[in-house]
């Protein structure tokens, strides 16, 4: 299936930049909450000896065990905690969001002359997550926060912004998915220095590694990504959209997103 989507000029500069991304983060966020996938048995914090594990050091690690049956999306019954609840929901999807984003946005973007690069990151989390599944997983002696794949959107004034659909996983806050670029750094992040790195993951041609996300991904995927980008393209170019007030047009996007989610689900 063709991940290119031709960018119309009708909307450039109706809604901003940022909106836009907004639109990005909304689909996605409904394609993650319909996703098919075991419900949570028990979340369960971890003691962590500082001295063993340096790096883990004021950092709540939690361990996540799953029922083997699959369950309604969402279910999440073990922990009412807010933060809890959205680092789980998002967890590990940092490369379905750069997939999923980044096969539509350099394309639309180009009206406002804004690149987009998909770079990695060594992250800062505020708490870590570990699976169990029924057996008490270990914490590595040589504990390495795995790279994290976000964003990086040029404007045409030379600002960068950093756009993350899956920051919640690190306990970071939801508003926070959009960012200025020195702010991300500042509170989130430590650039990954190597250059076989910077070249898979924006600073070069990352034409190969999208390819193979996009044939890699599930029937669920599949199906979801090219509803939902066909749904970016007619938010977009909607006159209903632009008749609205941007608190209104963020809440019709993200019922449009349940909707078409949901059918691509089956």
């Amino acid at each position: 299936m063709s991940t290119q989507r031709a960018a119309t000029s009708s909307f450039a500069h109706f809604f901003d930049v940022r909106e836009v991304l907004n639109f990005v983060i909304i689909l996605f966020q409904a394609a993650v909450k319909h996703e098919p996938q075991g419900p949570v048995k028990s979340i369960t914090l971890r003691p962590i000896d500082d001295t063993e594990f340096p790096l883990l050091k004021n950092l709540p690690v939690y361990d996540i065990q799953y029922f083997r049956a699959l369950a309604l999306p969402g279910d999440f019954k073990a922990s009412g905690a807010t933060e809890l609840r959205g680092a789980v929901t998002s967890w590990n999807n940092c490369d379905h969001f750069c997939g999923f984003a980044y096969a539509v946005l350099p394309n639309y973007l180009k009206p406002y002359q804004a690149t987009v690069k998909w770079i990695c990151i060594r992250p800062r989390p505020k708490l870590w997550l570990t699976r169990a599944d029924g057996s008490t997983k270990s914490v590595e002696k040589d504990v390495r926060f795995p790279k994290h794949s976000i964003l990086a959107v040029e404007l045409q004034d030379r600002d960068r912004l950093v756009v993350d659909g899956s920051g919640e996983q690190y306990g970071w806050e939801p508003q926070t998915s959009i960012m200025n670029w020195g702010e991300f750094w500042e509170k989130h992040g430590h650039w990954v220095n190597d250059e076989k790195i910077r070249e898979e993951h924006g600073y070069g041609d990352v034409s190969g590694d999208l390819k193979e996300f996009l044939e890699d991904r599930s029937l669920y995927w599949d199906a979801v990504m090219e509803s939902l980008w066909d749904l970016f393209g007619q938010c977009l170019d909607s006159g209903e959209l632009k008749a609205l007030s941007r608190d209104a047009r963020e809440q019709q996007v993200r019922k449009w997103a349940e909707e078409s989610a949901s059918q691509a689900r089956g």
